[in-house]
């Protein structure tokens, strides 16, 4: 059985609802997940540039990888209760899940030089810390 409109809209008629206007959230919840990595590069380039307190620096790292975690959630989540996307699907998990990806490593970084107590940083470790930064900024612009 197809539907079917009894009579067409008047010009002036609200239109329906179509699934895909909340995309805004959508938008929104990848501007967030692009600060909040930002935040924890930023975090982890502090630890690597003045490594005091390690565990609580480490912990820092861990909150903001924790909250860049909530933010990868409400995206899958906002997939599954979706029909009509504004992007391919499986290009939306892939940059949320690969932007989750980097959080991972940076917080696995930095728990690993607090429970080795790395300090003082090479230089090396330095400029790559500084050079992730550079690209989260670089892939967070608008």
């Amino acid at each position: 059985m197809a539907f079917e409109r009894s009579q067409p809209l008047a010009p002036d008629a609200p239109r329906p609802m179509r699934p895909h206007l909340k995309n805004e959230s959508l938008f929104s919840l990848f501007e967030q997940q692009g600060r909040k990595t930002i935040e924890g590069c930023r975090a982890l380039l502090d630890m690597i540039e003045a490594p005091h307190s390690l565990d609580a620096q480490a912990q820092r790292v861990s909150q903001i990888e924790h909250e860049c975690d909530e933010i990868t959630h409400a995206v899958v989540h906002w997939l599954h209760r979706t029909l009509i996307t504004p992007l391919d699907r499986t290009a939306i998990h892939t940059l949320i899940t690969c932007m989750d990806d980097v959080m991972d490593l940076v917080e696995a970084a930095a728990d690993r030089m607090a429970l080795y107590e790395v300090a003082p940083m090479t230089t090396d470790a330095v400029e790559m810390s500084r050079c992730l930064l550079t690209t989260a900024e670089q892939g967070s612009k608008e």
